[in-house]
């Protein structure tokens, strides 16, 4: 199937990808000097992002056909196995910290969000074996998140980009999803710069 759209869309959003790979807590990652406490750190940032993200997108995906239930892929669980298994408890991860996602509750925006999710597994297993690597955790002991353990990200992606560019070619919102999509990444870039600052 070819993709006009979903190619825009990665172009659309090219400048902020870039912007957040600079970020220290994303460059961390792949440093093969990281520690535990380190990684840790990342991942209970990145969990401030992941959980409103995903509550939005779970409160505002109507009916879109993902092909299957949003719950099945939702990526929260997989942070939190990955800092309960770096040595946090129950009771420090309800108080993390949370971003407010202050956006139009409409499907667009869920879309978009959805999309920066989904699209970032496949980054993530370069990340996964880096930290392998590095710090000695595997795809379902401490790089869950990354890894996507129990998951075929190939086919995840494949399955959007395929259902989103039917989804814009029936209804003429791609310009919407890839506002939201530059609005959401946008949002997780200052987040992450918050700990990067505050460091």
């Amino acid at each position: 199937m070819i993709h006009p759209f979903m190619n825009r869309l990665k172009d659309s959003i090219q400048d902020l990808h870039e912007a957040a790979q600079e970020t220290r807590p994303l460059d961390a990652l792949l440093s093969r000097g990281i520690t535990r406490a380190e990684y840790r750190a990342v991942l209970e940032r990145f969990y401030g992002i992941v959980v409103p993200f995903e509550a939005f997108i779970a409160a505002n995906i109507g009916d879109f056909d993902l092909g299957r239930p949003y719950a099945e892929i939702v990526r929260r669980p997989d942070l939190e196995r990955d800092i309960l298994f770096l040595g946090a408890d129950a009771e420090y991860l309800a108080a993390l910290p949370l971003a407010e996602v202050d956006a139009r509750p409409d499907l667009p925006m869920a879309l978009g969000l959805l999309y920066l999710m989904e699209g970032s597994r496949l980054g993530g297993l370069v990340i996964a074996r880096s930290l392998q690597e590095s710090l000695r955790v595997s795809p379902c002991h401490g790089a869950t998140y990354f890894a996507s353990c129990g998951k075929d990200p190939h086919m995840l992606n494949d399955e959007l980009r395929n259902r989103l560019e039917s989804w814009v070619s029936r209804t003429g919102k791609g310009d919407a999803v890839i506002s939201a999509a530059r609005e959401g990444f946008s949002l997780m870039n200052a987040w992450m710069d918050q700990s990067q600052n505050s460091a």
